[in-house]
């Protein structure tokens, strides 16, 4: 007992000893110019609330004391807070040097509210959403730069339940079918679960076909699965061809341009090695700049020099077929890694493929629409992935039916283990190979063509 005593009075006697007694003013002074405003934190004062600068808000009376701030997605509002009845609001000001507190009667105080922006509201209350939904929700608001690309991926793995692979609206399809007088639909859609899960993986086979470029499914031979204007797209392929013609005959092309046009360095050639004549007029009205994705730099002086100082001489068809496939090679890799929304000017631009073939040779990889007079290509989904399907039966060809896997996905910028997957699609084999330098994973076409199963997705 005596020691609690003996602590309390020594409490006591220093707290007195650090700070002089407080008087308050009996009587509150009256309301005055710039008198304080209070602002109350009703949902708690934010972390670094000093930080917050608050704006008049703008408007008439009575909006022309309100304050607003904002940091990052919240955003702070003030509204008008009403006195109790019968009492009204003071605000007590400290002097520290003489230890007097006085009152400052009428001041006005307002509620501060938060609110989020940016935060898409969900379709149901937000406290019976999901936790895959309030999670989105979060990364939406308050997530990092690599938090949102991390859940933009995601959402584009996720398979909508109204697409092809969904049983339920494959069932409704044959239904239709069914409707339409289709004899194996209707015996589908009223059969066996085994009848119908049967058609829905052919369904979902042609759904995977319809990206890949035309091709022969019954082709006695390699050679014959896919031809060169329909991996190149038909009609732009023909107009390169035509273009071709008429710049070696003279007839177009810049021969200023073509003498700067450096070949050599372009392409890595010794200063002794020989080409066609008619090579720097072509490369310069057809493909002007030094980029080049590696697979078709490697290849394209070679099928030139097949060619000779005689390309449109019968008989080097097959030889002129090739050299126009790695200038569309390099048009559509080029294209992968354009940007995602491009005016068709633009296009022609960083492809360095001619003005007017851009329409024809864009048309089955992006989304073509219109910006008031401009036409603008924008990239899709299933425009993006026949892109890349098109880019590997364009190698196949070019090489005789057997790529490099490594060397494509240099050119793709993709990791060589999502090679395989791509070339199965097209219908080849996937192996490795042995070399001098290794073993090489490599994709060859064979016939018969042997397409993957496709897998319907997992439900969790």
């Amino acid at each position: 007992h005596t020691h609690t005593h003996t602590h309390t009075h020594t409490h006591t006697q220093h707290t007195h000893a650090r700070a002089p007694p407080l008087t308050l003013n009996p009587e509150p002074q009256p309301s005055q110019e710039g008198q304080p405003l209070l602002l109350s934190f009703a949902a708690g004062v934010p972390v670094n609330a000093g930080e917050l600068s608050f704006e008049p808000a703008g408007g008439h009376w009575p909006k022309r004391r309100r304050l607003a701030a904002t940091r990052g997605v919240v955003r702070y509002r003030t509204e008008a807070c009403a006195a109790p009845a019968a009492a009204e609001f003071a605000v007590a000001v400290f002097d520290k040097a003489s230890g007097e507190v006085t009152l400052l009667r009428n001041c006005e105080v307002q509620r501060v509210v938060q609110e989020y922006t940016n935060v898409a509201a969900a379709d149901d209350d937000l406290a019976e959403a999901d936790y895959n939904t309030k999670r989105r929700l979060l990364t939406d608001a308050f997530g990092s730069q690599k938090k949102k690309r991390a859940q933009r991926q995601q959402d584009s793995n996720v398979i909508s339940k109204d697409g092809i692979n969904n049983l339920g609206s494959l069932t409704r399809r044959l239904g239709s079918m069914a409707g339409e007088g289709d004899d194996g639909a209707a015996a589908a859609a009223g059969g066996s679960p085994a009848t119908q899960a049967a058609l829905v993986e052919q369904l979902m086979q042609d759904s995977v076909k319809r990206t890949l470029p035309r091709f022969n499914k019954e082709a006695a031979k390699a050679a014959d699965v896919f031809s060169m204007p329909d991996v190149c797209t038909e009609k732009s392929f023909f107009m390169l061809k035509d273009k071709f013609a008429a710049i070696v005959r003279g007839e177009a092309g810049d021969d200023e341009e073509a003498s700067a046009y450096d070949v050599a360095g372009t392409f890595g050639l010794s200063s002794t090695a020989a080409y066609p004549s008619w090579l720097p007029h072509v490369l310069a009205a057809l493909a002007p700049g030094p980029k080049w994705p590696g697979f078709a730099k490697a290849r394209i002086v070679g099928f030139a020099n097949q060619l000779g100082e005689e390309p449109l001489k019968k008989g080097k068809k097959g030889a002129l077929d090739k050299f126009l496939g790695c200038l569309v090679y390099r048009y559509l890799m080029t294209l992968a890694h354009a940007r995602d929304f491009m005016e068709e000017g633009e296009v022609a631009t960083a492809t360095g493929m001619p003005a007017e073939v851009v329409r024809f040779m864009c048309k089955p990889f992006r989304v073509q629409t219109r910006r008031g007079a401009t036409r603008v290509h924008k990239k899709a989904k299933e425009q993006t992935t026949r892109l890349q399907m098109h880019l590997c039966a364009l190698a196949v060809l070019l090489n005789d039916f057997t790529v490099d896997l490594g060397e494509i996905a240099a050119d793709f910028k993709f990791d060589e283990m999502a090679m395989p997957g791509l070339y199965r699609k097209l219908g080849c084999k996937v192996g490795k190979k042995k070399t001098g330098s290794g073993v090489k994973a490599v994709a060859k076409l064979m016939v018969p063509l042997d397409f993957p199963k496709q897998r319907r997705p997992v439900r969790r």
